[in-house]
């Protein structure tokens, strides 16, 4: 089953993709407060708090301390300092002259500049258009998803409107005790696949197209040793969840839980269960063997050992093509809602909206990011934010 994505095709936006260092320039010259915390002794004596015209903010240094002062922050050392949003006034500042590695304290700035940039009601939607009529049930032409920088079709979110916030999340796969984000990382596609069947389209004499033109995709290195591609769909957080069991018996292959639960890839199981007793000598799970089909599924291999009777381990596949893995996976979930994508090449029409999702507000989509400290998060938000401002 063939698969597609428009990203050179000539219906694109007529506006520029923007790289990702050139957003991140951009982002740069957003004031914002900045902050960084290191692990030592309590030492606020050194803050300083200013008004407009350079009067003490007491009101302000005050605040500010009372978050410091928290139990939870106890034998901490605080360096900040606070920029006026509309000026390079400086109104707070803490040990400033002091230097500190940032770490993921820096996410707190990718944060603030998006809260500054888009705005906190803002939602990044994800749509889905029409390229022809429809006659009959018959789409004459293709479905296009339209990728808004929309980073939570995944799950994530709950009837509730809380989010799943594993720690630690899936996107740290070879961390300890790492699960998948639990729910249904299909839900907000099923939505958008929902909405198709209900306008009365049975059948598409065309393909399903993905439309990444928000901004260019690239592979980023992240944290333990992890290569990712960064892209403005980010279905499951563009990782396929590979939860290994122990087998029946020392000496058999593994038992392997995949979701989403796709065609898209095919996982070998080169796991062995071996004893409990040779745990210290087990070989870690590794994907290896990557490898593309023509219509652009994929086949890798994992390997490694388990140790029978352990409540088992977890690898994330991080997919080499968002885009491609999203067009695999719409299409899998229009099937399933009674719309039949035949992968035809259809000519190319004006686009006409017929579904879409508007998402989660901005903090909500912020939270991944700042509650689990997602790497991944971190590197691809700044690129929405980017996107929408220049659109």
């Amino acid at each position: 089953m063939p698969h597609h994505t428009n990203a050179g095709d000539s219906d694109q936006p007529s506006f520029s993709p923007l790289s990702r260092r050139s957003v991140l320039g951009l982002l740069g010259a957003v004031p914002l407060a900045a902050a960084a915390v290191s692990a030592a002794r309590p030492a606020h004596a050194a803050a300083r708090a200013t008004a407009a015209g350079s009067a003490p903010n007491t009101a302000l240094a005050a605040k500010i301390e009372q978050i410091m002062a928290r139990p939870e922050f106890q034998g901490a050392q605080w360096g900040a300092e606070f920029f006026a949003p509309d000026s390079k006034e400086s109104i707070y500042e803490l040990n400033a002259e002091k230097l500190f590695v940032a770490g993921s304290s820096s996410k707190v700035f990718v944060g603030g500049t998006a809260m500054l940039a888009l705005g906190a009601d803002r939602r990044l939607a994800t749509r889905v258009y029409r390229t022809g009529p429809v006659r009959g049930g018959v789409l004459k032409g293709d479905l296009v998803l339209v990728a808004g920088g929309n980073l939570l079709l995944s799950g994530r979110l709950r009837r509730d409107g809380s989010l799943r916030l594993p720690e630690a999340d899936h996107t740290y796969s070879t961390t300890p005790g790492a699960v998948p984000i639990g729910g249904d990382p299909l839900q907000e596609l099923r939505g958008l696949a929902a909405q198709i069947a209900r306008s009365g389209v049975k059948r598409v004499e065309g393909r399903v197209l993905v439309d990444t033109s928000l901004f260019r995709e690239g592979s980023e290195k992240l944290a333990n040793n992890i290569t990712a591609t960064i892209s403005p769909i980010m279905v499951n957080d563009n990782v396929v969840d590979v939860t290994v069991e122990p087998g029946p018996g020392s000496g058999r292959p593994a038992v392997l839980r995949i979701s989403p639960n796709t065609d898209y890839v095919q996982i070998v199981n080169q796991v062995r269960t071996i004893a409990a007793a040779d745990a210290a000598s087990a070989r870690p799970l590794t994907f290896t063997g990557d490898e593309r089909r023509a219509d652009g599924t994929r086949t890798v291999t994992l390997t490694g050992d388990i140790p029978a009777g352990s409540q088992g381990l977890f690898r994330a596949y991080f997919v080499p093509e968002p885009a491609v893995f999203a067009a695999f996976l719409f299409t899998e979930v229009l099937h399933r809602a009674g719309v039949r994508v035949l992968e035809k090449k259809a000519g190319t029409g004006e686009r006409k909206l017929i579904a879409q999702y508007a998402g989660p507000a901005l903090p909500q989509q912020l939270k991944p990011m700042l509650k689990v400290s997602s790497n991944l998060h971190t590197e691809t938000f700044p690129l929405p934010d980017g996107g929408h401002r220049r659109r």
